[in-house]
């Protein structure tokens, strides 16, 4: 049986081990040094809360854009995605 074990080793390439040691690594990062990582008040992407942080972002897009519309203004808007 170990024999079969070793022999699939052989189908196993360093793409695929590779996502897992950076996952890895990234745990490892985040565990030690999250105190570090401190976000913004202004910054509402790539949180932690990112659900609230994206409906905080529409609501402030839309504020901006229905004011400018009320003072007869043109509006245009650039959305990006990553």
């Amino acid at each position: 049986m170990c024999i079969i074990a070793v022999s699939r080793l052989n189908y196993f390439r360093g793409i695929s081990i590779s996502p897992v040691i950076s996952k890895l690594f990234q745990h490892v990062v985040l565990d030690r040094f999250s105190h570090l990582f401190v976000a913004s008040d202004n910054q509402l992407g790539f949180k932690s809360i990112s659900v609230v942080c994206t409906i905080h972002a529409m609501y402030n897009v839309r504020s901006v854009v229905n004011y400018y519309a009320q003072n007869s203004s043109t509006v245009n808007v650039c959305s990006l995605q990553k």
